[in-house]
């Protein structure tokens, strides 16, 4: 007997998988930054906090890198978060 798109033995997710992905996603990164990304993906936040979200993930979650950052051909540079930081102590 054939089963029809299900594999035997394997139980079925009732989460959409694009909504799994984001769950484990969340799940592996840093408490302090879980917030702000998961407004970020549920699209409630602001489009300020997106650019704080995205400049946190591609910073591995460490604010003092992202004031420090000199990805300058990044099209979010101009306006990453924690610039006033270093404008302050300078």
């Amino acid at each position: 007997m054939k089963t029809a798109g299900k594999m035997p033995g394997k139980v079925e997710n009732s989460l959409h998988p694009a909504q799994n992905r984001t769950e484990r996603y969340l799940a592996a990164i840093p408490t302090s930054a879980r917030g702000i990304i998961a407004r970020s993906l549920s699209k409630q936040g602001s489009p300020r906090s997106a650019i704080k979200a995205k400049c946190l993930d591609c910073c591995n979650f460490d604010r003092s890198e992202i004031s420090d950052c000199s990805v300058v051909i990044c099209p979010l540079h101009p306006w990453r978060p924690f610039q006033a930081e270093i404008l302050k102590t300078s």
